[in-house]
C-alpha cells in the first residue's frame, strides 16, 4: 500500500510540475496550448535529469522520493510566483494541432506494435547491445537508485518511470515498459518537430504541408532510431529540436527573457548529458547566433562584415576539427571512442536528395538577403561538422558508426529548412514547390502502397520482367529500410 501511495505522489508531482510551468506567464497574448504543453513536458524531463545529477553528486539516492520532492518544490515555487504576480498565461487550442498529434501517435503505436508485437513483449531491435545497456542503466536507477552511466538522461527518466510502475504491475516485467518508452519517444520526436515548425504555418495549405512533413520526418531517422534501440541518440535529437524551438519562440517575442534563459540552460545541460556528440555543434550555434544578433547593435560598422565573419567561422570550425583529428587525436583520450565500430544504418547522401534543393536555396537566400536565422547558422555548422567527420573517417580516426550519427540531427535541420523555404516563398514559387512535393509523394505512394510490385507481378505472369528488383525503393532507402526491419521478427 505504501508503494502505491509513493508512486501516485511521484506521478502527481510530474503532472503538477508540468502544469505549473505551463501556466507561468510567458507573453501577454494567447499562445498555442498544445505546443507549450509539450515544451513543458520536456522541461520537466530536463529538470528531473538536473535534479538526479545533483542528488547523485550529494550521494543521495536517485529515486521517485528524492526527485519527487524536488518536483513539488519547483512546482510550488512556480505556482506561488503565478499567484503572487496575479498573472497566468492565456492559451488557445487549435483543433488541427490535436489532429496532427493524434495522427503522429497513431503512426508511432502502429510501428511500435509492428516492431515489438501488439502485446509489447518482443525485444526486437537491430542493435541488441545498445538497447540492452539502456535497459540495464534504467534498472540501476529504478532499483539501486544510482547513476552508472555518463549520459543519464534516458536512464533517469526511464528508471524513475520503472520505479513508479513497480507498484501497479504484478507480476512485474519492465521489458514492456522499455518498449513503450521507445514508442513514446518516437511520438515525441514527431510532436516536437511539429511544435518547432508550428509558428511558421499560417495558412491552411501550410498547416497540411507541415503535418505531412512531420509524419515523414518521424518515419525517417526517428523511426530508424527506434528500430535500432538507441534511445539516447533519439532523445538527443529531439532535445536539440526543443532547444531550436525555444530560440525560435524567444526571437519571435513569444517568451520572456527570464523563462527563456532558464529553460535554455537546463536544456543545454540536459543535451550534454543526453548525447554529447551533438552538444558542441548546438552550443557553438547558439553562441554564434546570439553574437551575430546582438554584437552589431553595439558596433554597427561590423554589419557589412558579418557574411565574411560567419563564413570564416564555419571554415575555421571545420578546419579546427580536422587538425585535432589529424595531429592531436592520440593526445585526447575521449576521441579514441569515436573510432569504435558499431552497427548503424548508412546512406552517404541518398536520404537527402529530395531535400537538397531546399537546403541549398535556404543557404543562398540567407547570404543574398543578409539575414542570419538560427537554422542557417546551425545548418552551416552542421555541414562543417559532417565534412570534418568525413575527413576524420577518411583518416581512419572516426568510424562510420559515429560519422552517420550526425545525419540524425541534420535530418531535423533539413526538414525545417524545407518548411522555412515553403512558408516564405511567393505564390508563384509556392505553386512549383507544391507540384514538386506532390510528385515526390506520388512516387513514394507508388512504391510503398505496392503498385510497383503489382506491375512486376502481372508482368511475370505474362512471361515478362518489368522491374524484377523493385528498385523504386532505392529512391527512399531510409523508409524502405525502416519498414522492412521494424517488422522483421515481430
Amino acid at each position: 500500500m505504501f508503494d502505491i501511495v509513493k508512486s501516485c505522489l511521484y506521478l502527481f508531482s510530474i503532472l503538477f510540475l508540468t502544469l505549473s510551468i505551463f501556466w507561468v506567464k510567458k507573453n501577454d497574448r494567447k499562445l498555442n496550448a498544445v505546443s507549450y504543453f509539450l515544451i513543458s513536458v520536456w522541461t520537466v524531463m530536463c529538470y528531473q535529469l538536473s535534479v538526479a545529477v545533483l542528488v547523485d553528486t550529494l550521494h543521495i539516492g536517485v529515486s521517485i522520493v528524492s526527485v519527487g520532492i524536488m518536483n513539488y518544490a519547483l512546482a510550488l515555487g512556480c505556482t506561488f510566483y503565478t499567484i503572487y504576480k496575479r498573472e497566468r498565461q492565456k492559451y488557445e487550442i487549435h483543433i488541427f494541432d490535436i489532429l496532427v498529434l493524434l495522427v503522429l501517435a497513431g503512426i508511432a503505436v502502429f510501428w511500435g506494435g509492428s516492431q515489438f508485437g501488439w502485446k509489447f513483449d518482443c525485444f526486437n531491435y537491430q542493435s541488441s547491445v545498445d538497447c540492452s545497456r539502456h535497459l540495464i542503466y534504467a534498472r540501476e536507477v529504478a532499483v539501486k537508485h544510482e547513476l552508472t552511466v555518463s549520459l543519464p538522461f534516458m536512464a533517469v527518466n526511464t528508471g524513475l518511470f520503472f520505479e513508479a510502475m513497480y507498484a501497479f504491475i504484478v507480476p512485474y516485467r519492465d521489458i514492456h515498459l522499455i518498449l513503450m518508452t521507445d514508442v513514446i519517444m518516437l511520438f515525441f520526436a514527431g510532436a516536437m518537430f511539429w511544435t518547432l515548425v508550428r509558428c511558421k504555418l499560417n495558412t491552411k495549405l501550410l498547416l497540411v504541408m507541415g503535418g505531412v512533413a512531420s509524419v515523414f520526418y518521424m518515419m525517417g531517422y526517428p523511426l530508424n532510431n527506434m528500430v535500432f534501440g538507441t534511445s539516447y541518440l533519439g532523445a538527443g535529437m529531439t532535445l536539440s529540436v526543443v532547444i531550436f524551438g525555444l530560440i525560435s519562440r524567444y526571437e519571435s517575442g513569444e517568451i520572456k527573457k527570464n523563462y527563456f534563459c532558464t529553460t535554455l540552460i537546463i536544456a543545454l545541460f540536459s543535451l550534454l548529458k543526453t548525447y554529447s556528440l551533438f552538444f558542441p555543434i548546438v552550443l557553438i550555434s547558439v553562441i554564434v547566433y546570439f553574437g551575430v544578433k546582438y554584437i552589431p547593435r553595439k558596433f554597427e560598422k561590423t554589419l557589412k562584415f558579418i557574411p565574411f565573419i560567419l563564413t570564416g567561422l564555419f571554415l575555421a570550425c571545420q578546419i579546427a576539427i580536422c587538425i585535432v583529428f589529424k595531429f592531436f587525436y592520440s593526445e585526447i583520450p575521449p576521441l579514441s571512442a569515436l573510432g569504435e565500430w558499431g552497427y548503424m544504418y548508412s546512406s552517404f547522401f541518398g536520404d537527402f536528395v529530395f531535400l537538397l534543393p531546399f537546403i541549398l536555396y535556404r543557404i543562398v537566400n540567407c547570404y543574398k538577403t543578409k539575414k542570419w536565422p538560427f537554422d542557417f547558422i546551425m545548418g552551416m555548422f552542421m555541414i562543417a561538422y559532417i565534412v570534418a567527420f568525413l575527413y576524420a573517417c577518411y583518416l581512419g580516426k572516426v568510424s562510420p558508426y559515429y560519422y552517420y550519427k550526425n545525419y540524425y540531427l541534420f535530418w531535423a535541420i533539413a526538414f525545417y529548412m524545407m518548411l522555412e523555404v515553403i512558408s516564405s516563398c511567393s505564390k508563384e514559387k509556392l505553386e512549383f514547390i507544391v507540384i514538386y512535393c506532390l510528385s515526390v509523394l506520388g512516387i513514394w505512394f507508388f512504391v510503398f502502397t505496392g503498385i510497383e510490385a503489382v506491375f512486376e507481378e502481372k508482368s511475370e505472369i505474362n512471361g515478362q520482367t518489368l522491374n524484377y528488383e523493385l528498385n523504386g525503393r532505392l529512391l527512399f532507402r531510409l523508409y524502405s529500410w525502416n519498414f522492412e526491419r521494424a517488422k522483421e521478427e515481430a
